[in-house]
C-alpha cells in the first residue's frame, strides 16, 4: 500500500462485512432488491478504490510488462 492508504485494508473488511450485511438482512425482500444493493456495494467500492489508488506503483511498469 502507499504510505497514506493503511486504512485500505479496514475498507476492504467493511466491504465484506457489508456484503454479509446485504445478504443477511435483505433476505425477506426480493432477488432484485438484493442484487441492486450488492451492485451499489459494488460501485461505491469500486469508485473508492479508482479514487484512492492504494496501492504502491512503484514498480507499476515491471508489473504491466509482465502481463505481455
Amino acid at each position: 500500500y502507499k504510505g497514506g492508504a493503511r486504512f485500505y485494508e479496514i475498507l476492504q473488511m467493511m466491504r465484506k462485512a457489508i456484503a454479509v450485511v446485504i445478504s443477511v438482512f435483505l433476505s425477506k425482500h426480493s432477488i432484485e432488491v438484493q442484487a441492486m444493493a450488492m451492485l451499489l456495494m459494488v460501485l461505491i467500492s469500486f469508485i473508492l478504490h479508482i479514487r484512492l489508488r492504494p496501492y504502491d506503483d512503484q514498480n507499476s511498469s515491471v508489473r504491466m510488462n509482465s502481463l505481455y
